[in-house]
């Protein structure tokens, strides 16, 4: 059993499934949803987004500093925008990074009836042999699932060169390569997230939904280091929704640009 399994949607039918992290969600990942969008309508097929979380790498150090693009929350409701049918969120502690694709399947098919597997070119599901291309085949085949593989493209790379500027802080040259903001919702408990960034003051503006981008009250986001990693404090408690659009990189590269 993984730490926690949540169904955001529901399927009325059996379902085209992709698996991914999907943050930060690029834009390869946008063309994605919507060809599974389209795909789905030709056929009597609903369409399913499982969503693994966080980062099965993130538990390679220390979680909390693992840098997250978009909050959980953000996720889901980015990916829906899309039209998916369901997002199921698949939460990950330690000791879950270490089961492969038997247990990833199993649960998927406890939630939902699932017709195709769409997975990337070389993408596994976990790893070494439990994760690997003939493993998922052979169980994916036991469970009458078809497995279909997609073409070569530069989401992880895309993705991994996104975290990289992220935790420098330079949120601007992130956002040009994901192309949208990061995206924060609400804490329900307490008053502030870990994030994985760096300390430091950065620009927030405040949004009626994730898949609005347009807002016109800006706030002031400020990041702390604490003994457990960075965290975000929560600035409004009136205010649900939070696109940050700049960050300290930014700020000191002015300041250096005024001192000299």
């Amino acid at each position: 059993m993984f730490r926690r399994v949540q169904m955001f949607g529901s399927l009325h039918r059996p379902a085209v499934a992709v698996i991914g992290v999907w943050d930060p969600l690029v834009r390869e990942h946008s063309r994605l949803f919507n060809r599974l969008r389209r795909y789905s309508k030709t056929r009597p097929r609903d369409t399913l987004a499982v969503l693994l979380w966080p980062h099965p790498a993130a538990f390679r150090g220390r979680r909390c500093d693992w840098p997250i693009y978009n909050t959980l929350p953000a996720q889901v409701a980015l990916i829906r925008s899309y039209g998916i049918d369901a997002v199921l969120v698949i939460e990950f502690s330690r000791r879950d990074a270490d089961k492969g694709a038997a247990e990833l399947i199993d649960t998927v098919v406890t939630h939902a009836t699932i017709a195709e597997l769409w997975l990337g070119a070389y993408q596994s599901l976990g790893r070494c042999r439990a994760g690997s291309s003939p493993h998922i085949l052979a169980i994916s085949r036991k469970r009458r699932i078809t497995v279909r593989r997609l073409p070569i493209s530069r989401t992880g790379i895309t993705g991994n060169r996104a975290r990289a500027k992220l935790s420098a802080g330079s949120l601007r040259q992130a956002i040009s390569l994901v192309g949208r903001p990061p995206m924060l919702k609400r804490p329900t408990r307490g008053s502030t997230i870990f994030v994985g960034w760096p300390a430091g003051t950065y620009k927030g503006v405040q949004l009626d939904s994730p898949s609005r981008l347009s807002g016109t009250r800006t706030m002031r986001l400020e990041i702390v280091q604490h003994a457990r990693g960075t965290r975000l404090h929560w600035p409004d408690r009136r205010v649900e929704w939070i696109a940050v659009v700049d960050g300290p990189a930014r700020s000191r590269a002015r300041a250096r640009e005024e001192s000299r």
